[in-house]
């Protein structure tokens, strides 16, 4: 019996440890979502763990901003098709916007293509830039699953924070050149590193990250289901 009732306060600590860390960016992920790191450690990438076919992921990267890393460059080559090959045929991409948007204060932009990363796939580019970082975030969605997927996603990309201060307030907005001539490709690095969330805030159980307050909760409810018992058989 308390072994259930343990285990479902790890399970309940374990549902509020959303936010994720990578480098200088901090977003929430959504329920049942998990990241990894690429093998070359370049990158982030996030999905759901569910069962079934992978509808939807997100990668994430960021690197050493550069001086030709400006928001209307990004504009300019977010707007051109990316060519994508599939097999033996290759296509270009259906570019169907790009935009300027605000994510908590700063100035990102959009650009969504059709087939530039994964046949029948919807992919969402967001570019910006603060000093000393330039970012890219894709997220690649299929067609199929793209109004339910997409919309569980919306919150993450409301909530995702740059956390290093910027050294000049006017480059606020730039955007990485990441792209040839056949469309933008994802932000490269030789030097990126994976820089873990502050300990401090976390115990580790089981090889999970909880938040401290919600364990110490769940300890503390834990001894009382205890001493409850011990009083009742006594």
């Amino acid at each position: 019996m308390l072994a259930i009732v343990a285990n479902l306060i790890l399970l309940s600590s374990l549902s509020w440890a959303h936010p994720q860390t990578f480098g200088p960016l901090e977003f929430d992920l959504p329920e049942g979502w998990m990241c990894r790191a690429s093998d070359d450690h370049s990158s982030l990438v996030c999905q759901d763990q569910k069962e079934g076919p992978e509808t939807s992921a997100m990668v994430v990267n960021y690197k050493d901003m550069g001086p030709d890393d400006k928001l209307d460059i990004y504009k300019n080559q977010l707007a051109q098709p990316r060519m994508l090959k599939d097999g033996e045929i290759t296509q270009p991409s259906e570019v169907r916007s790009v935009r300027e948007i605000e994510l908590n204060g700063v100035k990102w932009v959009e650009g969504v293509h059709l087939s530039s990363e994964i046949t029948d796939y919807y992919t969402h580019y967001f570019v910006t830039a603060v000093d000393p970082y330039a970012f890219l975030i894709s997220i690649s969605v299929h067609k199929t699953a793209y109004p339910t997927d997409f919309a569980k996603l919306k919150p993450t990309l409301d909530s995702i924070r740059i956390l290093t201060p910027p050294k000049t307030p006017a480059i606020v907005g730039q955007a990485p050149t990441v792209a040839t001539s056949a469309g933008p490709e994802p932000i490269s690095t030789d030097d990126l590193l994976i820089k873990p969330r502050d300990d401090k805030k976390y115990f580790t159980i089981g090889g999970y990250r909880i938040l401290k307050p919600y364990a110490l909760l769940g300890i503390i409810f834990v001894l009382v289901v205890l001493l409850l018992g011990y009083a009742i058989l006594a």
